[in-house]
């Protein structure tokens, strides 16, 4: 092999290392901007569900349902979800908007809390390290790419604020005057302010990497052999 071959070899291999290189790079931007696309639809849906909580509470507290109707209807109802006294409860109605936009984007959504009213709700380990987390720190929220379990998470505490306390206050300022909430359920004596579950959304890693390996792929069928042909 003559020395002039053996130099276009050596820049071509050059230009190739570096073209590989800066494609990796280019890898490690695309999916870093995916994943944050991602934390970024969550919020956006948490953020809105939290406002059509307080949308609601104001509207109970302006007496702006008949309340007469809903105390009847929850008294001869045989499922209180069906009922309007359910529907209108500031926290039911956020998490059904969430869950609106989890099945629209193909997330899991989750409320674990603790001492759940509904058994599906109970945390698992890691959910229940989530609401620790958010309690003890006092954090807006929480987000974490989890390699090993293949997906993103994202979370934000649901926080009692007054009106909670009509169904989760103190057992002596029970409407009924028998230590049980509207809905029948024993209250558990808590305060406006605490942390006692969480708005969490999960996503697999694989819808990012599958938008990354299809933008990498089309790159590179330009790239590649436009830096061959320069080399």
């Amino acid at each position: 092999m003559t020395i002039g071959n053996k130099l276009i070899l050596s820049a071509l291999g050059a230009v190739l290392i570096t073209t590989l290189t800066g494609l990796i790079l280019q890898r490690s931007v695309i999916r870093k901007q995916g994943i944050e696309l991602n934390f970024a639809q969550m919020r956006a849906a948490v953020v809105e569900a939290e406002n059509v909580r307080e949308s609601m509470s104001q509207l109970r507290e302006a007496n702006a349902f008949d309340q007469a109707h809903i105390d009847a209807e929850l008294k001869s109802a045989t499922d209180f979800r069906k009922t309007a006294a359910y529907n209108t409860v500031p926290v039911v109605a956020a998490w059904r908007a969430i869950q609106r936009v989890a099945d629209q984007e193909n997330f899991e959504f989750r409320v674990p809390k603790v001492q759940p009213r509904n058994p599906k709700n109970q945390p698992t380990d890691k959910e229940r390290e989530i609401r620790d987390f958010l309690e003890s720190s006092n954090a807006a929220e929480f987000t974490e790419v989890s390699e090993q379990s293949n997906e993103l998470i994202y979370a934000r505490p649901i926080r009692l604020t007054q009106d909670c306390l009509v169904c989760h206050g103190n057992p002596a300022s029970s409407l009924a005057g028998n230590g049980r909430d509207p809905l029948g359920f024993p209250m558990e004596n808590w305060n406006a302010g605490e942390v006692h579950g969480a708005f969490i959304l999960k996503a697999k890693l694989d819808r990012v990497d599958k938008v990354v390996q299809a933008g990498m792929l089309q790159t590179m069928m330009w790239t590649i052999p436009l830096a061959v042909a320069i080399g």
